[in-house]
């Protein structure tokens, strides 16, 4: 009897165990999803999603190389205003961080120097037009000469040709020399101070364009193959990654540096927001050679399901297929295909969210 109720036992544990993977064949695993891959769509739902098919093909990329860099003034677009002769401020009118345009007034200066330089060129005049006067040839050569030298003289203090005519006209000195600006810019560094005396070879001021700037980049010797002079360079700051400046790579330097592998390069950059700044660290993207021709699709047809890609491939009227790709580099809105997909094929580049809607339904349905 007791045999009996073993045996019975026995049947009815193998029995349920039966029907648990009966039942689990119906219903799938619980712990893998599965998607069924193809979807179709009605007139209606195509309009709505606005689709757009493109083919797969190969494509010709430039690769990107990154690399870093530092901004600095352009020296082609930087002056100073050096005295040659020794003085005392009388006058300021900018200071440094003031914008000034070519040729604007910056400071007013009294110097003994120029007042002999004036004296002497008005003297020198006086005896030009004596000579005109008397139809002395000989006279008029040399006082020609001589009056030449004493405008070269003038034009030491910084004063140009329209200055020269105006102390022509009036016959006479001028007690205040007036420095201007060599161009239009930002003064960066001021050294005028009402009052003060300075002697030759002293930098009162010194001037930049700063929307027009250098960035020195450090190449790297794996990357000296892929770069030429003439390259499109972009330029990006950490602290406002959504920001970017174009510029041209302008320099390679032939130096290579033992212990970091690279060399000097220098971009020409043009900032008008101001927002670039001189000894700022920069990340530079170079536009490399045209290399190969690539298999590629658009990064838009790309769709991220559980951490994988797929892309909605057309396989009939109104019919798309889900399917499972292997990506590599990215180039210009574009994503190197590595596997899963064949040139020629047709994909969904835009309009994919209704697709994939469908797709992760399935997946529910599944689960």
């Amino acid at each position: 009897m007791k045999y009996w109720k073993i045996l019975t036992i026995i049947l009815l544990i193998l029995l349920f165990e039966g029907c648990k993977e009966k039942i689990r064949e119906e219903k799938g695993s619980p712990e893998k999803s599965e998607i069924k891959g193809r979807f179709e769509l009605n007139e209606n739902s195509l309009k709505i999603s606005e689709i757009k098919i493109e083919m797969v093909e190969r494509r010709k990329f430039s690769e990107l190389i990154r690399a870093n860099g530092e901004v600095t003034f352009n020296p082609k677009s930087l002056a100073s205003t050096t005295t040659l002769f020794s003085g005392v401020v009388r006058e300021v009118f900018v200071f440094e961080g003031d914008r000034v345009r070519k040729g604007e007034k910056m400071a007013g200066i009294f110097s003994k120097d120029f007042l002999s330089a004036q004296s002497d060129f008005l003297l020198i005049l006086k005896r030009y037009k004596r000579a005109i006067e008397k139809g002395n040839e000989e006279d008029i050569a040399q006082s020609l000469q001589m009056l030449n030298s004493a405008k070269q003289k003038l034009k030491i203090f910084g004063i140009d040709d329209e200055d020269i005519n105006e102390l022509s006209e009036k016959g006479e000195v001028n007690p205040t020399l007036y420095l201007k600006s060599p161009l239009n810019g930002k003064v960066i560094e001021s050294n005028a101070f009402l009052g003060e005396s300075f002697s030759e070879g002293t930098t009162l001021f010194k001037i930049a364009e700063v929307g027009n700037l250098w960035v020195n980049v450090n190449l790297y010797e794996k990357d000296f193959n892929k770069i030429e002079l003439g390259s499109t360079v972009t330029v990006k700051l950490s602290s406002i990654p959504e920001k970017e400046f174009k510029g041209i790579l302008k320099s390679i330097g032939d130096v290579l540096n033992k212990e970091t592998r690279t060399v000097k390069g220098r971009v020409e950059i043009r900032d008008q927001t101001g927002i670039l700044k001189p000894g700022m660290l920069v990340e530079v993207y170079i536009k490399g050679k045209e290399g190969e021709h690539i298999l590629s699709i658009p990064e838009s047809a790309v769709r991220k399901i559980e951490g994988k890609d797929f892309v909605f491939v057309s396989v009939g009227i109104n019919s798309f297929e889900l399917r499972e790709v292997e990506l590599g580099r990215s180039f210009d809105g574009f994503r190197e295909v590595i596997k899963g997909l064949k040139e020629g094929e047709r994909i969904v580049s835009e309009g994919s969210f209704l697709l994939k809607s469908h797709a992760l339904k399935e997946m529910m349905e599944v689960d």
